[in-house]
């Protein structure tokens, strides 16, 4: 019967196959713990080689037992028996080998935990500062959208009044010069009297246009500016949720790489850390 091929893992990496002393010579160098995970064939699940029955019982050799020496020449020859052939790669398990899902994340191993979570940094510092930008960035401009719907609004009706005023003052103007005169002359009077009608139909016509622009262009500028506003409401929401799930991301990025970073990376990043900590929220509670 062949011998049994074991396969084991060093770290992430499946090494083998070896034979059975081959094994007990890795346990008694110290490569092999009963932590390592082990496998062969008709086995489900990579186990941890302390729990395999017998395999840790007897310490293995530290070295690979040493070739019998030749016999000597007086000694009677034995017969010799049948060669045995190593077991080759190929003899090895038909059925597949379970494969080493969440080797990397053993609780056993938190020094890949913790070179898992560094290689995360980074990511995380990015995708954090694009979230925080991204919102910061739309909030202000849909402030500015609101502010210029706003002002159109505004502007457009200033405009109407600058009009009219300017073809109203100097009538007002002539017509007062007109009124403080103690002793005017048929003329004068017939000036105010002319002064007087035109400004009371300006006052009409500005009226109707007042009332025209109101129902139509104005009436559409204001809706905008509220639509705009109500809008701004609304978004104001979204955007601070993924502003603050930004510097979440950010803040965990800048600890993962204080903690795994070393010399001015790592003092760097604390001291951002602890801006940012202030900033959102000690300030805020100000």
């Amino acid at each position: 019967m062949a011998e049994a091929v074991w396969f084991f893992a060093d770290g992430d990496v499946e090494r083998g196959p070896v034979t059975e002393a081959q094994l007990r010579a890795l346990i008694g160098t110290g490569n092999l713990t009963p932590e390592s995970l082990i496998w062969k064939e008709g086995m489900d699940y990579w186990t941890p080689a302390g729990e395999i029955p017998g395999l840790f019982d007897q310490p293995g050799p530290a070295t690979p037992p040493p070739t019998p020496a030749a016999p000597a020449a007086g000694e009677a020859k034995a017969k010799p028996g049948k060669a045995v052939k190593p077991a080759a790669a190929a003899a090895a398990a038909a059925e597949p080998k379970p494969r080493l899902a969440g080797l990397g994340f053993d609780v056993r191993r938190p020094l890949e935990i913790f070179r898992f979570a560094a290689f995360l940094g980074q990511p995380l510092l990015l995708v954090g500062l694009f979230l925080i930008l991204l919102s910061r960035g739309c909030d202000n401009l849909g402030q500015r959208h609101m502010a210029r719907t706003l002002a159109q609004a505004k502007l457009a009706e200033g405009e109407f009044q600058d009009e009219w005023d300017r073809q109203k003052v100097p009538i007002e103007q002539e017509l007062n010069d007109l009124s403080k005169r103690s002793d005017p002359s048929p003329s004068d009077r017939s000036r105010r009297d002319s002064l007087t009608e035109q400004l009371r139909s300006l006052n009409e016509q500005k009226q109707a246009e007042f009332e025209r622009l109101r129902a139509g262009e104005w009436r559409e500028l204001n809706t905008a500016a509220r639509d705009a506003e109500a809008a701004q409401t609304l978004g104001s929401f979204w955007r601070e949720g993924i502003f603050w799930l930004g510097a979440c991301l950010f803040s965990l990025a800048l600890l993962i790489v204080g903690f795994s970073g070393t010399g001015p990376e790592r003092w760097m990043a604390l001291v951002m850390l602890t801006v940012i900590v202030f900033s959102l929220f000690v300030r805020r509670l100000e």
